[in-house]
């Protein structure tokens, strides 16, 4: 998976750009949300941001819900329908990819939307692990957004195993909490604590863990995913070699400790 590049590059959020270390060439960032609105407010600082360094930036359309983006100079809008089925529609965001070409930044619409005319949530796990890796290599910057509600752990779980970045985004006491849950290519002390968006303190070591974040739908979608597909070759010994299970143990391990590469090394080398 692509790990993109070193540049660091805007949020357009101070506090996301504190705590992950800014953007870099190559990520795909989802938000797992609760509310479509908190997803919108930070794609359109995101864009705003691109936009006013000058860099190209599209708005890819194809949801019936409110739009993210109003038209404005700068941003392309580019109106994609998924009625006609995923093969095409999967084909058509492709071409728009390659011919947008490297270091484009997009905002989507959210995933969620995509369930009801393809009748399955499973589709939209397919559709962001053949679209992510097309992006990352052309070294892009793209958000997306999943409403947990509407998904199984199973689903969250393969959008998780593909993109770099997955955040969970939700309310408390009427605060906007960040927990950011995987973040490839970098790591910082408390860049997987819970840290509030708005109100309260910008450094994440402030935020009191929410105390109902164990407990929302798909919130623990990863760890249940990788938990229950390890526990099935923990008892066979046999089973507990090749390369299914190495890739399970690099997700744990990311998991746990993210990318830096000396934990990295570490755990490979001493945790079983």
């Amino acid at each position: 998976m692509h790990a993109g590049s070193q540049a660091a590059i805007s949020t357009g959020h101070p506090r996301l750009d504190e705590t992950l270390q800014g953007l870099r060439w190559g990520d795909n960032v989802v938000y797992l949300v609760e509310r479509l609105a908190d997803y919108a407010a930070l794609a359109q600082r995101f864009i705003g941001r691109v936009v006013a360094e000058g860099r190209p930036a599209v708005y890819v359309r194809f949801a019936p819900h409110a739009a993210l983006l109003t038209p404005q100079p700068g941003i392309e809008i580019v109106q994609v329908d998924p009625s006609a089925g995923f093969d095409l529609f999967s084909a058509q965001i492709h071409r728009l990819i390659e011919r947008q070409g490297p270091r484009v930044s997009y905002a989507f619409d959210s995933l969620s939307a995509l369930v009801d005319p393809w009748a399955t949530d499973e589709s939209v796990a397919n559709f962001f692990r053949v679209t992510c890796p097309y992006l990352a290599e052309l070294e892009t910057i793209a958000y997306f957004c999943l409403d947990r509600e509407r998904h199984a752990n199973e689903v969250v779980a393969r959008v998780a195993e593909t993109t770099q970045l997955l955040i969970d985004l939700y309310r408390e006491d009427a605060r906007l909490i960040a927990h950011a849950i995987k973040v490839a290519g970098r790591y910082s002390a408390r860049m997987f604590r819970p840290f509030p968006l708005d109100g309260g303190s910008a450094r994440a070591e402030d935020a009191e863990p929410a105390s109902g974040a164990a407990g929302r739908p798909g919130a623990a979608a990863p760890w249940n995913s990788v938990y229950e597909r390890l526990a099935q070759v923990r008892g066979a010994p046999e089973a507990q070699t090749g390369p299914e299970v190495a890739a399970l143990r690099a997700g744990l391990r990311r998991m746990l400790l993210g990318d830096e590469p000396t934990f990295a090394a570490l755990a490979d080398r001493y945790l079983t």
